[in-house]
């Protein structure tokens, strides 16, 4: 996070108060903050357990991404700021910018055809080949896969695209379950959602196709 050990001296030193943020979505008072006797990992807060974190507020030194890692903080004098109304029917998307940070609106989407006509215009991953069509097999599986796996991508995008802090993916359990998990790590052949609410979204928009995500090729 970006000038953590700033925000960390002056929350210890009684001079800020607010509210931090890890990957995993926790708020965390400014309160429970405490320093720690090592070196590397000056800080500490309490979550769950005992997180220690070093002065950019990450788990780890390396900068391995881990979902205790804190990628936020909201001063006390700026959470008013920060309460909007939300228009019926619209959902938010947020965007950094150099700027600060940008809300754009969009029509709340329910089914994918919806998302689809509300990416006319922007970054979309076409259908390229009729899977119904194709004969059973190995190769139909394939493409559904794919199908599957392009339409997930267009839902990604409309809550926002890929960036850096997109944290949440879909796996299964050994029942076969579908569930979105936050990851500590990213990896490249799955496809990421800034909430677990998008995730969770994108997983009823797919209905039972989802399972083609899961098929083997």
């Amino acid at each position: 996070m970006k000038n953590f050990k700033e925000i960390a001296e002056k929350c210890l030193a009684g001079e800020l108060k607010g509210i931090f943020k890890n990957r995993r979505g926790e708020s965390i008072p400014s309160e429970v903050l405490c320093r720690n006797s090592s070196k590397d990992y000056p800080y500490a807060y309490y979550s769950y357990h005992w997180v220690f974190v070093t002065t950019h507020g990450d788990f780890f030194k390396s900068g391995k991404l881990t979902e205790d890692d804190i990628i936020d903080f909201i001063p006390n004098n700026m959470q008013e700021q920060i309460k909007i109304d939300i228009p019926e029917g619209k959902v938010p998307v947020m965007e950094q910018t150099e700027n600060g940070v940008v809300i754009t609106w969009r029509d709340n989407a329910s089914t994918y055809a919806d998302v689809e006509s509300q990416l006319k215009g922007l970054p979309i991953v076409d259908k390229y080949i009729n899977v119904d069509k194709l004969k059973e097999g190995r190769s139909k599986n394939f493409y559904k896969k794919v199908e599957v796996l392009r339409k997930l991508t267009n839902i990604r995008n409309y809550f926002g695209g890929d960036k850096s802090t997109n944290m949440w993916t879909l796996t299964r359990d050994s029942a076969l379950r579908v569930f979105p998990v936050l990851c500590p790590y990213k990896e490249t052949c799955h496809i990421y959602f800034d909430t677990r609410e998008h995730a969770e979204q994108a997983i009823k928009m797919l209905g039972d196709e989802i399972k083609y995500l899961f098929e083997p090729w």
